[in-house]
């Protein structure tokens, strides 16, 4: 007989260590963090013929809308996990996630309202139908939900995980029904006593630590093939959710929801929170930006008018490198001025001399020792250019 696998779990800090008290009901902002979940998944060895079906995952920063997908068709030929398959995600900056799990022998040690929490669900399951026999699946529940969440206190994260299922029946037996912590007996005995013992392995609420969090499988589900068999090992997981990567703090000013230079706009919406300054060009947001304040960005990317002449960045032909503001391509945002780089004529005088003045097209040439200088200063201004 092989035995079902219960684990709770709760880390703290970048150690996974078990945690036998309840964190404080105050708890800290977070910057950063991700929660995914799924509802069912199926492989057959190596190959998935059910992706991870449907999915929902959240990163933050920068802190938005929270993430929920329901699947009731799911597309796996033959048909292998049958229900309404429900995903969500959230990753919020405060603690106010409270735990979607009922039953309270399933409930998290960790006390809530958390900051990250992820739920996979299944409602009205059916595994593997007709496996058993006509219209019987191997394995069907009214209810299967797996939770994992994240909360961070006096500067620390910790993590649980738990799951819950209501009404279980496996064969076609008798429904076992209550939170995961007391099916264990039973199931174990239900297993016992049937042919399925020899090729099935159900485990209940395996909970894993992840490098930087906890994740959880409400049940997995284990065929064990005959040698001969080509199809090879069958596995199927429900109920899964994973939270990690949760950073304890404020969030930085470019990701914190906030305007907190006071220009009307904030994180994606505000130019200085952009590589380039520019807030409609979505590439170069960069939500770990700590400052929202202005002078940061170089002048040509700043949406300032700073040398005055009623244009500003790309629109100004100095921020050009072929000073054509009508040509995209040479718009330089990186450029830290906006003033003209042409200079003033070295040997010119504040005003020409009556009778002094420079010549136009088909007049005769000028006299006078302004016209002179003048010409000359031109000449050396365009070789300049030229040699440029």
């Amino acid at each position: 007989m092989r035995s079902t696998r219960k684990r709770a779990l709760a880390v703290s800090g970048a150690a996974l260590l078990l945690l036998a008290t309840a964190s404080p009901a105050a708890a800290d902002s977070i910057g950063s963090g991700t929660a995914s979940a799924f509802g069912a998944t199926l492989t057959i060895t190596d190959q998935e013929v059910l992706p991870p079906t449907p999915t929902a995952e959240v990163a933050a920063p920068p802190f938005g809308e929270d993430a929920d997908e329901t699947l009731i068709a799911v597309p796996a030929d033959p048909l292998a996990v049958n229900g309404t398959l429900i995903a969500r995600a959230a990753v919020h900056q405060q603690s106010d996630l409270e735990s979607e799990l009922e039953q309270p022998a399933a409930q998290h040690e960790l006390e809530g309202p958390y900051n990250a929490r992820a739920v996979g669900q299944i409602e009205d399951l059916e595994v593997l139908i007709d496996a058993v026999g006509p219209d019987v699946p191997l394995v069907e529940a009214d209810l299967v939900r797996g939770e994992a969440v994240a909360v961070c206190s006096a500067g620390q994260v910790e993590y649980a995980a738990s799951s819950e299922v209501v009404n279980l029946v496996i064969g076609g037996e008798d429904p076992l029904s209550g939170p995961v912590n007391d099916l264990l007996a039973e199931l174990t005995g239900a297993l016992s006593d049937s042919p399925l013992a020899d090729v099935l392995d159900v485990d209940l609420n395996v909970v894993t630590e992840t490098e930087t969090g906890a994740a959880v499988d409400a049940i997995v589900i284990t065929l064990l093939a005959p040698a001969s068999d080509p199809q090879g090992l069958v596995q199927i997981r429900l109920g899964h959710a994973e939270v990690s990567g949760v950073a304890c703090g404020e969030a930085p000013e470019c990701s914190d929801t906030t305007d907190n230079d006071g220009d009307g706009v904030a994180d994606t919406d505000d130019p200085d929170c952009h590589t380039d300054g520019d807030a409609t060009n979505p590439d170069t947001y960069d939500p770990n930006d700590d400052s929202e304040a202005g002078g940061d960005a170089p002048e040509c990317s700043d949406t300032t008018d700073n040398d005055g002449d009623g244009v500003a960045d790309i629109d100004d032909p100095d921020c050009h490198t072929d000073g054509n503001a009508s040509n995209p391509d040479s718009y330089d945002p990186n450029d830290d001025s906006e003033a003209s780089d042409q200079q003033p004529l070295p040997f010119a005088q504040p005003a020409a001399a009556a009778g002094d003045t420079l010549p136009n097209t088909g007049a005769g040439i000028a006299t006078g020792l302004a016209a002179v200088l003048s010409l000359g200063s031109l000449g050396l201004f365009a070789l300049r250019r030229r040699l440029g």
